[in-house]
């Protein structure tokens, strides 16, 4: 080997390797904060409609078995904490959880939140029995909860009105009870409805409607012919329908009271506040963030910013708990996990 030739070829493998190192380099700036992920948790309904349920129709889409769907947050993801629907279960045989607990810890993930929703059994319900009935399964699957290693359960309230808090919250109160004594905490979640649905209103989560089949759950609004579109949430995909107008207070007002007075906690859903703007979903969040149970239900909207709100939430009001990520759909919810790993 000539000179020449050496030094031309000393020079390229020179600049190969510098190349190499930025590459590596830039990976590994990429590569997200691991305090950060471990504030993030991403909720099985998400994929909803991936996944194998007992109580679905088998499906060319539904690709997903329940047990595999914490080793797929955490390999796309780097996610180890997820929230689960416990009408996913398709049984509540102790072997059952016990084997779900095992491939969560496979994973080396866990189970931060069971969201409990019984139909119109709920807290809300005028009938003393139904209200009984809500009570009851609510303590089965706090022991469920316990087998799971999930140190969290939320319940869904039904139609939570002036006219049924007083019972409401007795009953919510007999589940925190409950819980605590097992060592479990129990929240309720700002829902979008309350009572009768105002002409127009979507379903709210929870409520036995169809699962939205849009990328984040919500409905596209029709514009007028020649009207332009409406502008769409960051990452949302569409604009969600016109809201009703209210003429009572916002829902959460009813709710913060119901929880304090039932001594359980609130689990934020940020989309079901159903704030106009940035500051009525701040001064939402100095009332509820308070009684947080250590889990936000995390969306996102027109009608204000997230990363706005994620900085007022962390910074203002000091909140450290989770953030679980609502949204349907991988694309809906990798918009989602990247502002929290940009902002929080």
């Amino acid at each position: 080997m000539n000179r020449r030739h050496f030094l031309a070829t000393g020079a390229g493998a020179l600049a190969a390797a510098t190349s190499l190192g930025r590459t590596v380099g830039a990976q590994r700036a990429r590569q997200p904060d691991s305090a950060k992920l471990e504030r993030i948790a991403i909720m099985t309904l998400d994929f909803g409609s991936l996944l194998k349920l007992h109580t679905q129709p088998a499906s060319p889409t539904r690709t997903l078995e329940v047990f595999d769907i914490p080793e797929m947050i955490a390999d796309e993801y780097g996610v180890h904490n997820v929230e689960f629907q416990h009408e996913y279960l398709a049984s509540t045989e102790r072997t059952y959880l016990q084997e779900l607990r095992a491939r969560l810890e496979r994973s080396k993930s866990r189970m931060t939140n069971l969201n409990l929703e019984f139909g119109p059994l709920t807290i809300s319900a005028e009938d003393p029995a139904a209200r009984q009935q809500a009570v009851d399964q609510t303590r089965q699957w706090i022991d469920h909860a316990i087998v799971l290693g999930c140190p969290r359960v939320m319940i869904n309230q039904g139609s939570l009105t002036e006219e049924t808090k007083t019972w409401a919250t007795a009953a919510l109160r007999q589940m925190g009870e409950y819980g605590r004594s097992k060592g479990i905490q129990v929240s309720v979640e700002t829902r979008l409805v309350f009572g009768p649905r105002p002409a127009g209103a979507q379903p709210a989560r929870g409520t036995g409607a169809a699962q939205p089949q849009a990328a984040t759950g919500r409905a596209a609004a029709t514009p007028a012919p020649g009207a332009p579109a409406p502008p769409a949430a960051r990452g949302a995909g569409a604009a969600p329908a016109p809201r009703p107008i209210l003429t009572t207070p916002p829902t959460w007002v009813l709710l913060a009271e119901v929880i304090k007075n039932s001594d359980t906690h609130s689990t934020v859903d940020l989309g079901n506040v159903n704030a106009q703007d940035q500051g009525e979903l701040h001064a939402a969040l100095r009332t509820l963030l308070p009684l947080t149970v250590g889990n936000i239900h995390t969306r996102v909207s027109p009608a204000w910013d997230l990363a706005t709100a994620l900085r007022f939430m962390t910074v203002n009001l000091e909140y450290a708990g989770l953030f679980s990520i609502e949204a349907y759909g991988h694309a809906a919810v990798r918009n989602i996990y990247n502002i929290l790993l940009d902002t929080i």
